[in-house]
């Protein structure tokens, strides 16, 4: 069972699944989101030192901004 989850991005389709999952009463733990900023959003440097980070993490952002780099 998932007990919480995290979600990068908020534009329509991070706030609908946002929605979803309250309304089924699972944990959103952490919500990073470039445009937004403010209590229960984290800073990109937050969400990803943290090491509590969530088991099952939603990406809700354009293709193009997902890149794989291999530093």
């Amino acid at each position: 069972m998932i007990d919480a989850v995290d979600i990068v991005g908020y534009g329509p389709l991070g706030q609908a699944l946002h929605r979803l999952f309250d309304s089924k009463g699972v944990n959103v733990r952490c919500i990073y989101s470039q445009s937004q900023a403010g209590e229960g959003f984290a800073s990109r440097d937050q969400w990803l030192s943290d090491e509590a980070m969530s088991t099952l993490v939603f990406l809700a952002i354009p293709d193009d901004q997902i890149g794989l780099h291999l530093d």
